[in-house]
């Protein structure tokens, strides 16, 4: 008999009573004696512990005293996350405000030339100058020419 199958019959068995091919192997083997052994030895010390009174509350007391520790933890997790949201947000915000003022101003400075060059425009149509306002120029590009060629 192998140790596989001497395991098997051992723990299937009732009370303790092993056929005697069983017995046999475990007379021989040194490995199933130190596991029965064990057993044995754990078994005692297992009885040997005092009784627990009143374990029923304990346990229940145990098991809801995990339950609202976790219910404590997901409450910091959940916490955490929603501060890691809200900061998300703030930075969003942030770079919406900070975008839009750049965007308004870039627009500023645009109506702004805008406003020069119609003035320059107005200027020299009335003093029958050369220049005149064209849509194919940029605003810089008719300025400088407006400087380049005005007569004084």
């Amino acid at each position: 008999m192998d140790c596989k199958t001497f395991t098997q019959l051992w723990t299937n068995s009732k009370d303790d009573l092993l056929p005697a091919e069983a017995q046999q192997h475990l007379e021989h083997c040194a490995e199933c004696q130190k596991k029965v052994d064990c057993y044995f030895k754990t078994l005692a010390l297992l009885k040997a512990q005092p009784q627990i009174e009143n374990i029923d509350a304990k346990m229940e007391f145990a098991v809801m005293s995990r339950i609202e520790n976790a219910e404590k933890a997901a409450a910091k997790r959940h916490s955490f996350r929603r501060k890691v949201w809200i900061g998300a947000a703030a930075a969003c915000v942030a770079a919406l405000i900070v975008n839009a003022f750049l965007f308004n101003s870039d627009r500023m400075e645009q109506r702004e030339n805008q406003a020069i060059v119609e003035m320059i425009g107005d200027v020299c149509s009335s003093t029958n100058g050369s220049f005149a306002t064209q849509t194919d120029h940029d605003d810089l590009e008719a300025m400088e020419y407006f400087m380049n060629n005005i007569e004084e």
